[in-house]
């Protein structure tokens, strides 16, 4: 009697709703980590976006307040501090004339300055692009906009440190679903 009542106990309704509410509980679980994974993860971009056009009016009152000297001098301040790896600044005119920027080695080949002007021209916006670097495969978010009506910058600021705080949340979420 007693192994037929081992047998019927998968068909009944308790273990019926205990295995449906245990699989609710995990797919509810995955869904809310991979949705606070990814509003995360387009937070910490929103952020940088917002740093880098930030930056941007810094540079603006630098050069409106001094001249092309001072913001050059800013550029490799900033270069030198943060790593020419992790950023790099290339100032140019709306017709595509490069008129100063930072060391560009570890950045591969870039995008045509003449064609940031005409599509920043035709646009008539900040343009934020994400790139992958080709050496290192890190990614970069670039930012093109204007600093006077005649001079526009390019930005580049490689995503490391906001991949280090993605990794910290992947790290986190695994751990807690380690834990459970």
């Amino acid at each position: 009697m007693s192994s037929k009542r081992k047998n019927n106990f998968f068909k009944t309704l308790y273990f019926r709703l205990t295995l449906l509410y245990t699989g609710l509980f995990v797919v509810s679980t995955i869904i809310a980590f991979a949705s606070i994974y990814m509003l995360t993860s387009r937070t910490l971009i929103e952020q940088m976006d917002e740093d880098l056009l930030g930056d941007i009016e810094e540079f603006s009152l630098i050069y409106a307040e001094e001249d092309v000297a001072a913001l050059q001098e800013e550029f490799s301040r900033e270069a030198g501090s943060d790593g020419e790896e992790r950023v790099f600044f290339r100032l140019f005119d709306r017709d595509g004339q490069i008129l100063f920027n930072t060391n560009l080695d570890a950045w591969g080949e870039l995008e045509d300055v003449t064609s940031l002007a005409r599509r920043y021209t035709t646009e008539r916006r900040p343009l934020f692009s994400t790139i992958t670097i080709p050496d290192t495969g890190h990614k970069a978010r670039t930012l093109v906009a204007p600093i006077t009506d005649t001079m526009l910058i390019q930005f580049r600021e490689s995503l490391e440190e906001v991949k280090e705080d993605i990794e910290w949340l992947r790290e986190w979420a695994g751990g807690a679903e380690a834990s459970e």
